[in-house]
């Protein structure tokens, strides 16, 4: 099954609760490509 991958995360969730939807959808970005969805979220609230 090479089509797929498996992540385990630690998550430090006061961090992570002071994270906007914008950073978040700006770190998502860095990692995947970004979908015209996403892209007119980030212009719409920029």
């Amino acid at each position: 099954m090479s089509n797929h991958v498996h992540v385990v995360l630690h998550v430090h969730v006061e961090k992570a609760l002071g994270w906007g939807n914008k950073q978040v959808l700006s770190l998502w970005h860095t990692l995947y490509k970004s979908t015209l969805l996403t892209q007119k979220f980030m212009r719409v609230n920029s």
